[in-house]
């Protein structure tokens, strides 16, 4: 049966979201397949410079991480870096929401890491606010979302798969709190094979579920009866 099949075609490939869609990265009208770099989120985030912008990282596995915001007002070719962050430590698939998280009419770009969640001003990359809610079991590998609240606040949701853990976070009187917090698996050691118990993350966790009119956060958990060093061998 297998000769039978055919690769899909360019275009049946960007319909069903497998490949990204063509770009006009340079505001010229002319669509392209750009390049790709880790971490890329494309957008409009710069008002007064032609084109789109991308937000990326020189690695999103290991140290010595740079995450950037380049503009391409000249042609894919010729990139404008229009700010540079380094990090000190450790980046393990950072996750990034776009969203105006304190009400100020201004976009940040805020970074879930191992640790935290970090927003920056997203015009000029200057940091607004941290919180850092552990310093172990710190791997992200989940969902990181922004919700807004009928009443305009935005809350960020965090929810770690491999750390084990699930929280909202909020801006209040000037600064990035935890709302709340739960952790999984305190005493496990770090490892998917070490731990007694797996969360994971559904497709669309944050919906108002039971119909009661609020928004609720759905995590799938597998609990702790189970044997899962032996799952986990079946499966891997």
């Amino acid at each position: 049966m297998t000769e039978n099949l055919r690769p899909l075609s360019r275009e049946s490939e960007r319909y069903w979201g497998i490949i990204s869609p063509k770009l006009d990265v340079s505001g010229n009208g002319q669509l392209i397949d750009p390049p790709a770099v880790p971490g890329e989120r494309w957008g409009k985030f710069l008002a007064d410079v032609s084109g789109i912008q991308r937000l990326s990282w020189t690695t999103t596995w290991g140290n010595n991480a740079h995450f950037q915001l380049h503009s391409f007002e000249n042609g894919i070719d010729y990139p404008k870096k229009i700010w540079d962050i380094a990090f000190s430590g450790d980046i393990y698939s950072p996750l990034v929401v776009v969203a105006d998280i304190d009400k100020d009419e201004n976009l940040e770009v805020v970074l879930s890491t191992w640790n935290g969640v970090i927003a920056y001003d997203l015009t000029s990359g200057v940091e607004k606010y941290r919180c850092t809610y552990r310093s172990e079991h710190g791997r992200q590998y989940g969902f990181f979302g922004a919700h807004v609240h009928s009443s305009g606040q935005v809350y960020l949701v965090v929810i770690g798969d491999f750390a084990g853990h699930i929280g909202v976070l909020t801006v209040e009187n000037g600064a990035l709190i935890n709302l709340w917090y739960k952790t999984f698996d305190t005493e496990s050691a770090q490892g998917i094979d070490r731990r007694f118990t797996i969360n994971t993350v559904g497709p669309s966790p944050v919906a108002d579920f039971n119909g009661d009119g609020s928004q609720e956060i759905l995590m799938n958990v597998l609990p702790r009866k189970m044997n899962l060093k032996n799952l986990y061998r079946h499966y891997k």
